[in-house]
């Protein structure tokens, strides 16, 4: 495995490569791999895979999926930079590769959270959001009354927690479960859980919807500290959205929050 330095918090793990000869306007060789939290050795799902060329403009824009897995094909041959970001995770920019025709090129790329905390974090979430989705290839219009903006989110003018902004939306076959309608005999505590399976009030545990932060995987207990005032946007994908982008995790959808800041 080549380093090229920790504060790049970068590695490439250069795989077999196949190399045919390059044919006139040939695509370059398809690249795989994953995107590895540095400190936990975990995938980063969600990161943003950007494909440079030498001026640093944007060719390609992938999203990894829930294992962390991307796959990227030049349109040809060529130099070229490896960007890849994430909200949490500093921004990094591998070193100038040269990407032959045809063939494949295996890398795996490591990132580094970022040193500063989550709280005050500005952002510009409404684009970020929209960016987001734009990776999954869906747009707000697309996901129609599964998006919540924040004039919908603004017009729930009584919100115990973000679970009462999907209430409100009144959507078929969702149902959101707070810790008083769980059944005690299900074990354990799911926190402010939106289900879409099938659930039934009081025992849905175990058929939550993920939940994504921010552009970070977190458990369904953090919603219950998430001041639903302060949430610019939501999204709800089903699971077979879900498990295009998330895999397995997906199975049972991914509700999807955006705050103003970064949290608190």
């Amino acid at each position: 495995m080549r380093r090229f330095g920790t504060s790049m918090a970068l590695v490439l793990v250069l795989g077999a490569s196949v190399w045919m000869g390059p044919p006139a306007e040939a695509r370059g060789q398809t690249l795989t791999g994953r995107v590895l939290d540095e400190v936990l050795d975990a995938p980063v799902a969600g990161a943003a895979v950007a494909l440079l060329d030498r001026d640093g403009k944007t060719k390609i824009e992938v999203l990894a999926d829930g294992a962390g897995r991307f796959t990227v094909t030049p349109p040809r041959a060529g130099e070229y930079f490896i960007s890849v970001s994430r909200f949490g995770y500093e921004k990094t920019v591998s070193p100038l590769l040269t990407l032959h025709a045809e063939g494949r090129r295996t890398l795996d790329l490591l990132m580094t959270p970022a040193p500063v905390g989550l709280e005050g974090f500005e952002v510009a979430v409404e684009d970020e959001a929209e960016d987001f989705l734009g990776l999954m290839g869906m747009t707000p219009t697309q996901l129609g009354n599964r998006w919540f903006g924040r004039e919908a989110i603004e017009a729930v003018h009584m919100k115990r927690d973000p679970g009462s902004v999907i209430e409100w939306g009144n959507l078929p076959g969702v149902t959101v479960i707070r810790r008083e309608n769980m059944n005690p005999s299900s074990g354990g505590d799911m926190g402010l859980c939106v289900s879409m399976i099938r659930a039934r009030r009081g025992n849905g545990y175990g058929t939550c919807a993920i939940v994504v932060f921010n552009g970070i995987i977190v458990t369904s207990e953090l919603l219950l500290s998430i001041d639903p005032d302060d949430i610019e946007s939501m999204a709800l994908l089903t699971p077979v959205e879900a498990t295009t982008f998330y895999g397995e995790n997906g199975a049972y959808g991914v509700l999807m929050v955006w705050t103003r800041r970064g949290g608190k």
